[in-house]
């Protein structure tokens, strides 16, 4: 395996990390595309290593789903586990959400798990236009989303800890990009503003299980948009971290010794309104 090829399997390996922490959010994610009629084409907006896609297929195998995202690689992992599971009814294409590669009003349902409506990677406005767009009218429209720092375990426990040990004014404020989207009914408005009708939001909590310490302190310094930061930390501030990360994550410390930590999502559903 080449050094190229290692790095690719490394990010695909870290994404895939992430997902699987974010399992337990196909089930209400998913469930109003239960209601779609046989053959509908269901678009996933982000979809990386095929997250719901795939779960969406093994749901709904009588459905057509496209997984659009815009790292190749990632769609690459999505393939070849498709193909093994024998899933053949998933394409994958690398594509962005804001400029669709579909006919207007040819698509039935959008679904996106923490790819659309994520503050600080896509603005709002474009990506939802651009999904009212091509959905039908009345088509189905299924978000889950993080609104704030403290409701996602990753970024609510990592960026305490990165700024225990380094310097002030090191870590951006990240707090800053969910500013306006942690405000209450920020983000059905913007849903609203884009044309879409019956929108319904409501909180999804879960607890994501890890089973030791390594393995999450691996998932916060590995993967995402902090990895930087910790794989920039020298000696001494990496073994600063990895105590502060045990100290602050040992409340969620379970008998066996794994790890349950609580996260909260913000899951919207809606239906594209009528053309002008």
């Amino acid at each position: 395996m080449t050094s190229t090829d290692e790095q690719t399997a490394a990010v695909a390996a870290a994404h895939d990390l992430i997902q699987s922490y974010l399992v337990a959010i196909n089930n209400p994610l998913l469930t109003s595309f239960d209601s779609l009629p046989d053959n509908a084409h269901v678009v996933d907006l982000g979809s990386g290593t095929g997250e719901p896609a795939l779960p969406l297929a093994r749901r709904r195998p009588d459905l057509r789903i496209t997984g659009i995202d815009i790292t190749p690689t990632l769609l690459d992992t999505a393939r070849a586990k498709a193909s093994a599971e024998g899933i053949t009814t998933v394409d994958f294409r690398t594509m962005s959400m804001e400029k669709m590669e579909f006919a207007d009003g040819s698509v039935d349902g959008i679904v996106s798990r923490m790819g659309l409506l994520m503050a600080g990677l896509t603005p709002f406005g474009p990506t939802l236009a651009e999904a009212a767009r091509v959905l039908r009218p009345g088509g189905l429209f299924s978000v889950a989303t993080w609104t704030d720092v403290a409701s996602n375990p990753y970024t609510g426990i990592a960026l305490p800890v990165l700024r225990q040990v380094l310097p002030e004014g090191t870590v951006p404020d990240f707090e800053a990009h969910f500013a306006e989207s942690a405000q209450e009914g920020a983000l059905e408005r913007h849903v609203g503003d884009a044309g879409f009708t019956q929108i319904e939001a409501t909180w999804f909590t879960w607890q994501t299980e890890c089973p030791d310490f390594e393995t999450w302190w691996q998932f916060e310094a590995g993967a995402g948009r902090l990895k930087s930061f910790f794989g920039n930390l020298d000696d001494h501030q990496r073994t600063a971290a990895r105590q502060a990360m045990a100290d602050t994550i040992s409340q969620y410390r379970t008998p066996s010794g794994s790890y349950l930590m609580p996260a909260t999502c913000r899951i919207i559903t809606a239906h594209a309104g009528p053309r002008a």
